[in-house]
């Protein structure tokens, strides 16, 4: 920042390019590993049920996973597998950090054309209403649009629901 002269820009301008370079390595083997782990070959359902399991274990909420045993996790394509995992994780820190919730219920279904997802909980609910600060609504809301999907959600002081309706192809 100091040295403004040619031979130091040049310099410079040589690091920042192979930064950029190592950048878009580590995504593409990022996105290597995610594809993988989400691939056909691992079980998906074990992975949704691991995520309870921890849940279950760390805090006190009691968690209840349903999937639905007609869908063929083979033929969902990996990029839906891996962003309704992570849309999973995201609402569950939400329910954890936010809703005092003694309970989450976790539904996957599939409808002709659609993986749905159901998250509820028992909490406190908030506003819908309000445009939220929350980075995690946001993240889910991004990852459901990143798949073309529908997004609802629906809260009261009784708890929260997220619909998710995320298309197969």
């Amino acid at each position: 920042q100091k040295k403004t002269d040619p031979e130091t820009i040049a310099k410079c301008i040589s690091h920042i390019s192979e930064i950029k370079s190592v950048e878009k390595e580590i995504r593409n083997i990022t996105h290597d590993l995610h594809q993988d782990v989400f691939s056909a070959k691992s079980d998906y359902p074990e992975l949704v049920r691991a995520l309870a399991t921890d849940l279950d274990e760390t805090v006190e909420i009691n968690s209840q996973v349903n999937l639905d045993e007609n869908i063929n996790w083979e033929t969902v394509p990996a990029l839906l597998k891996m962003h309704s995992y992570r849309i999973l994780q995201e609402s569950i820190s939400n329910v954890v950090k936010h809703s005092d919730a003694k309970n989450l219920y976790i539904n996957i279904s599939q409808s002709s054309e659609h993986l749905v997802i159901e998250i509820k909980d028992d909490g406190r609910g908030f506003d819908t209403t309000q445009e939220s600060s929350s980075l995690g609504l946001k993240n889910i809301k991004y990852r459901t649009a990143e798949m073309e999907g529908k997004f609802e959600i629906f809260s009261s002081e009784k708890g929260t629901s997220i619909i998710l309706k995320l298309p197969l192809q």
